[in-house]
């Protein structure tokens, strides 16, 4: 039997596992650490597929997937600013109702 099996699957589970003790060693905040999860592997795969697998990356119809991969990231846009607004939103109405409850006393 092979070795080689197990060690597909046993690195990158240990890669999985270690990678919340880095992020608290490093102490980087979460949208640094997404950037640089979505970023890394980004770049390697698309380095390896054009120059290792010499794949073409754009084949026919590349202007529609385009456009609809913008939309998406505008829709993650607006959803995560929909849900920051909606917390900011919250905090303001908890300090006007603090307020207002410190005026009676």
């Amino acid at each position: 039997m092979s070795i080689k099996p197990f060690l597909g699957v046993i690195i990158p589970i240990t890669f999985g596992a270690f990678n919340g003790v880095l992020v608290k060693w490093l102490g980087l905040s979460s949208s640094v650490t997404t950037f640089f999860r979505m970023v890394v592997p980004t770049v390697l795969l698309g380095t390896f597929l054009i120059f290792v697998q010499k794949k073409k990356i754009f084949r026919q119809n590349w202007q529609l997937m385009m456009l609809a991969s913008l939309l998406n990231a505008l829709r993650m846009f607006l959803y995560f600013l929909s849900v920051w607004l909606h917390q900011r939103q919250q905090w303001h109405n908890y300090a006007l109702h603090l307020a207002d409850f410190q005026q009676h006393f």
